[in-house]
């Protein structure tokens, strides 16, 4: 699924979702996505 959208980001992912992903973010502020996209 990562793959055909493009972007895979991981939140508070477990370890074989996290190695899939091109940004992991941990923590509890989503806002963090936000610096991601670019906005």
């Amino acid at each position: 699924m990562m793959a055909d959208a493009g972007l895979g980001v991981a939140f508070n992912a477990k370890q074989i979702v996290r190695e899939k992903a091109d940004q992991i973010i941990e923590g509890n502020d989503m806002r963090k996505l936000l610096q991601i996209l670019g906005l």
